[in-house]
């Protein structure tokens, strides 16, 4: 963490959309704040080996509260904001977090439970007068990082126990595969809660000086509008999202009359380097806001006929794991 900041000191590392502002953090004010942070967890005696509880919408202070425990030796709890109370009051009482990060929205989610809570809204104010003190690195790589809880379609959700090593080999595995420039622009979509989106949407990311972007509200509206207004370059998904996606470009294909030239553009695209078939599809391309060449897709098994699609349209498409 150290590092980043101070190799991309200047550069933004975080946006959030909230209604008519914008919010952004640069990496040396995302340095400045886990340091701070790092004295709320002190004084709230939360140490390392501790656990702590994450459910919110994906936001720049969510990401300073894992990046702060991972630095600290403390095990983060991320709980998908969609989770039901009576479940959420299962994950608490299996993990035993000593304190609850979350936002106001989720505030019912817990009116039964008696532990220390924390609005992310506020937490920069909450941790403004707390000195910038020395990071302290505090973690082995056989430490309990995370505990992630799955989706529970097959059962009751069960947490998986990740170690700080997991987590390192992840991230330099998928960075023998892939790589992002200074500054390549991300969208955050999938639940910070989510394995595939913590380690590439978030870690792995940060780790290259990119310009993650958070929106409040995430629908196929506020998505698209996302790509072109932010000219994103990648982001995380999940196979139903390419689905929806790729859907919602042939229909308006075939609005267009396009529907023949679409079909054999795809055919000719197998045939063609990735520069001319980003060419062939450049109508398509500006749709997307022009600059989207990458997605991470995890969660569940990704259907070759839909892979090839955006292969051919000039996208790399790395695929993952996790839930």
């Amino acid at each position: 963490v150290a590092e980043e900041s101070s190799q991309f000191a200047s550069q933004t590392a975080f946006s959030l959309k909230s209604g008519y502002r914008t919010q952004t953090y640069t990496y040396g004010q995302i340095f400045d704040c886990i340091r701070q942070c790092q004295g709320f967890f002190a004084v709230n005696g939360i140490q390392s080996g501790d656990r702590i509880l994450l459910l919110s919408f994906n936001r720049p202070e969510y990401a300073i509260v894992v990046l702060t425990a991972l630095c600290t030796g403390v095990t983060i709890v991320p709980i998908d904001y969609r989770t039901n109370e009576e479940t959420v009051a299962k994950f608490i009482a299996a993990t035993k977090p000593k304190i609850i990060f979350t936002g106001k929205l989720f505030a019912p989610l817990f009116r039964n439970i008696h532990i220390k809570k924390i609005y992310l809204e506020d937490l920069v104010g909450a941790i403004a007068n707390f000195p910038l003190a020395l990071l302290t690195q505090n973690q082995k790589k056989d430490q309990l990082a995370a505990i992630m809880f799955t989706s529970g379609t097959t059962g009751e959700p069960k947490g998986t126990m990740i170690s700080v090593g997991n987590l390192l080999a992840s991230i330099e595995n998928t960075k023998k595969v892939i790589s992002f420039p200074a500054g390549f622009r991300s969208l955050s979509i999938l639940p910070l809660s989510h394995v595939l989106e913590l380690v590439v949407g978030m870690l792995m990311a940060y780790s290259y000086g990119c310009h993650i972007h958070y929106l409040e509200r995430i629908n196929s509206i506020t998505i698209i509008k996302a790509l072109r207004r932010y000219h994103i370059n990648g982001m995380a998904v999940v196979p139903q999202m390419l689905r929806l996606m790729a859907a919602n470009l042939e229909r308006t294909i075939i609005a267009d009359g396009k529907l023949s030239s679409w079909q054999r553009g795809q055919e000719l695209a197998g045939y063609l380097p990735k520069p001319l078939r980003r060419l062939l599809f450049v109508r398509i391309h500006k749709q997307l806001g022009g600059e989207l060449t990458f997605f991470a897709c995890g969660s569940a098994p990704l259907e070759l006929k839909l892979g090839k699609l955006w292969d051919r349209l000039g996208i790399d498409l790395l695929e993952g794991y996790g839930a």
